[in-house]
């Protein structure tokens, strides 16, 4: 704490995780296009199409 207040001024935490740009943010309009195709599609399925159709592997939890 000592060192954040001598490097910042402030004792205010930093902003953990990536800042926005996650795994999935490139294909943003993708899923979104997919979900209004299909209605309802579930996280499993659209895991499953995310590597089939994109290449990306993501766990659906």
């Amino acid at each position: 704490m000592v060192k954040l207040k001598r490097a910042t001024g402030s004792l205010a935490p930093k902003r953990q995780g990536n800042p926005g740009i996650g795994k999935l943010t490139p294909h943003e309009g993708w899923v979104r296009e997919q979900v209004a195709a299909k209605g309802e599609i579930t996280l499993d399925e659209m895991a499953v199409r995310l590597e089939a159709e994109r290449g990306v592997s993501v766990d659906p939890s």
